[in-house]
């Protein structure tokens, strides 16, 4: 918003639990959630593991037509999110590699197609530190947005570049976003 910095809007925001600290959430530790939410977080700090899946658009919006709102006469047809995540000991820091990627998505509205091949793509790549999580990686690219980030959460620099309309055209061919 004008080039001013986040912590100086958010301490004029109605906030009660962030705005005295500038936006800042702070950490909860893992005994204030529930055990089995507990347990993972400290698999992800403490276990070498991988995890791949893969989502079928197509199905799930046949599964959930009114939740996902999509558009009256759009059948969605094709579609994947396909999701990558690790992590491991490298030199002794746990390090985190992360991927998301949308792909394929098509779908017959009214017997006329539509598609958008590469909606968004995400990577992360993160290491922990003695101090804290460094963030070496983490892009965005879609058609409506490009970002960037890198850092720690003391010390981190995020670039965004987005377009709100470019994303709203995009959905409403699919999905009904109201008026």
């Amino acid at each position: 918003k004008g080039g001013a910095k986040f912590d100086e809007l958010a301490k004029q925001s109605k906030d009660p639990g962030s705005a005295a600290n500038g936006g800042d959430l702070d950490w909860a530790p893992a005994t204030h959630y529930v055990p089995e939410f507990a347990g993972a977080l400290q698999a992800l700090q403490n276990d070498d593991f991988s995890a791949r899946g893969q989502i079928d658009l197509a199905r799930v919006a046949q599964l959930l037509p009114n939740t996902l709102r999509i558009r009256e006469g759009t059948e969605i047809t094709s579609g994947k999110v396909q999701l990558e995540f690790t992590s491991h000991l490298d030199n002794n820091q746990r390090q985190w590699d992360a991927k998301l990627q949308t792909s394929d998505l098509s779908a017959s509205d009214h017997g006329r197609p539509v598609t958008w091949e590469r909606p968004l793509e995400i990577r992360l790549a993160a290491h922990q530190e003695a101090n804290g999580i460094v963030m070496e990686q983490l892009s965005c690219d879609a058609s409506f947005l490009q970002a960037s980030a890198q850092g720690t959460l003391d010390a981190g620099q995020l670039v965004l570049q987005g377009d709100l309309n470019q994303l709203a055209q995009e959905l409403d061919r699919f999905i009904d976003l109201g008026d």
